[in-house]
Parts: C-alpha cells; structure tokens; sequence
C-alpha cells in the first residue's frame, strides 16, 4: 500500500528520522480524524462482539488480541479497519521518504530501509479494569522465542513498532498511559543536541534528563519507536482502551 498523502503531510513539520535516531521514538497527532478514528472503532467493537478476540493467558499483560493479515481486510467484516491499516502498512515508505528528506546519517538511513511492509497487524483492547502490560522489549534478544517463527514474522525480524489509538475519548482519570523508558547506555548530548531537546521539550515529547515519558492514547494518534531499544509499558487503564500496531 502507498504512504498515504495524510499522514506525510502531517509529519512534515516534524522530522521523525530525527526524532526516532535521538530518541529512539516519535510521537504524532491527528493521523486519522475524528470520524475516521470513531469508524475504525466501531469495527474493533464490533470484531470483539461477535467473539473474534481473545486473551492470549500471557503473565503481565491484560489485553484482549485479534491477529489481522491485511487479505482479511476485503471481508466487509473488517473493512472498516482499512483507513488505520493504510496508514500503519505505508510507515516503512514514509521512514525511507521522510529519511531523504531530512539527508540523515547512512547508518539511520540503513535501518529506516530494513524496516518492511507488515503482513500482520494486532488490534488490542485492554479493560477498564486496570488492564495493562508490564515493561518489555518487543525485540528482545534475551526473549527464548526471539527467533521463532516464520521469517518476516518473529521478533527478531521488529525494527520499528508502529501504534495507533482509536480512542474516543480520553481523560486523567482514564489513565492507560504508553510508558516508554529511557534505553539505557545512551551518550550525553552536547550543546547543540541538548538545545534540541530543551526545544522539542515545549512539545512535550522528549526525555529531557527524565527516565520515561508517558504517552496519552489520544485517538488518531501514532506513536513509532525503535523495537529493540525502547522498554515500554501499558499503564493501568481505566476505560477500555484500543489501538492497532503493525510491526516493521
């Protein structure tokens, strides 16, 4: 599927190779509309009605998964996921584009291009019963199913993981935060690198000398960081909290 137009549009401004070489995540807003969140909604809840989801019984995580391979997504059944799916299945073209663009290093550039088009997707919900997810890798080398698998589709194949909430609301006292660590033997900036910060901080979405950020599942917001390096967490929610993730 080709990177949609919508969503290299509303990360222009915003230099995500950048954001994702430094550290190691980004974060944008507005990637699918109101309407277009509220209708990808309405097809997850109606998935989940008719039984098409299930806990997996993994200790320390509460979710509720359905595994889409995005052939599924001519069944009108879930079709109506397609608006999210195309956004999540063009990230690899928009890390490749996005990376020209900003000319950086080779080295960022070759992982940008080692990210490829997801197969599967996950759509999750988690209860409003302080569901959540205890901290892990999602490529973890100390994982003894890190290999497992078919290629293209194990852990170790992650680059870059890829989520967008489908929120239709979201408050304090909901909670549900995506907690991401600080990867841990990171260099100490200098002063150009740390004025970055001290700027991208009025945003909101840089480290800035904390060990973690929280980040709110607002709907029609997307969040990218690197698979390998970037701990993470799903605070407890406290309404019923949904988002679908693909994997690059």
């Amino acid at each position: 599927m080709p990177c949609p137009a919508l969503l290299l549009a509303s990360l222009a401004a915003l230099s995500p190779t950048q954001r994702l070489a430094r550290d190691g995540f980004a974060v944008f807003d507005g990637v699918l509309s109101r309407e277009q969140t509220a209708a990808v909604r309405e097809t997850a809840e109606a998935l989940r009605s008719g039984g098409a989801m299930r806990n997996l019984g993994q200790d320390g995580r509460d979710d509720e998964v359905l595994t889409v391979d995005l052939g599924m997504l001519r069944d009108p059944s879930y079709s109506g996921l397609m608006d999210a799916a195309r956004v999540l299945a063009g990230m690899p073209g928009m890390l490749v584009e996005s990376g020209r663009r900003d000319e950086c290093a080779a080295e960022t550039a070759a992982q940008f291009a080692s990210a490829s088009t997801p197969r599967l997707l996950m759509l999750a919900r988690y209860p409003p019963s302080a569901g959540g997810y205890v901290p892990h890798l999602d490529n973890d080398a100390a994982d003894p199913d890190h290999q497992r698998g078919p290629v293209g589709l194990r852990a170790c194949d992650r680059v870059y993981t890829c989520i967008l909430y489908l929120q239709s609301g979201w408050s304090e006292a909901d909670d549900g935060r995506l907690r991401l660590h600080r990867p841990r033997g990171r260099a100490e900036r200098g002063e150009a690198a740390a004025a970055a910060v001290e700027e991208e901080e009025e945003e909101g979405w840089a480290f800035a000398g904390r060990d973690y950020v929280d980040v709110e599942p607002v709907g029609g917001r997307l969040v990218v960081f690197d698979s390998r390096r970037m701990l993470h967490e799903v605070r407890p929610s406290f309404a019923p909290r949904w988002a679908l993730t693909a994997w690059i």
